[in-house]
């Protein structure tokens, strides 16, 4: 990396993920149907979708399964998941080197259709 961009250009992108990690993490702590799962102090962002009315930690474990299984199967975005405190979690590196703000920001608004109607 550091031969291919050199020093400042790695530094620039790097600092670059890290305010589309923050924006991300924003919209996620804004929304009422997101909870943000963990810190974000670099770029990862893990989170999960939370409906108003859903409290039963299982229900919540399969709708996001099913809400990742579905951004997979669209091949579109590539997300993962991991457990924390027993919750399935759904984690966005966003890292990419030509990573763009507008992905994210697609990526976010994909989210919140899709899980809409999961539970419509």
């Amino acid at each position: 990396m550091i031969r291919s961009f050199g020093l400042e250009e790695l530094r620039q992108k790097i600092r670059h993920h890290l305010n589309i990690a923050a924006n991300f993490e924003e919209k996620v702590q804004q929304s009422v149907d997101f909870d943000l799962m963990a810190p974000v102090p670099l770029n990862t962002v893990c989170f999960r979708y939370h409906p108003v009315g859903i409290e039963d930690d299982e229900k919540l474990n399969k709708l996001n399964k099913k809400l990742l299984s579905r951004i997979q199967d669209q091949g579109q975005f590539f997300l993962t998941h991991t457990k924390l405190g027993g919750c399935f979690t759904i984690r966005a590196v966003l890292g990419n080197t030509r990573l763009e703000q507008r992905h994210a920001d697609e990526l976010w608004m994909h989210l919140r259709e899709l899980s809409q109607t999961l539970v419509s």
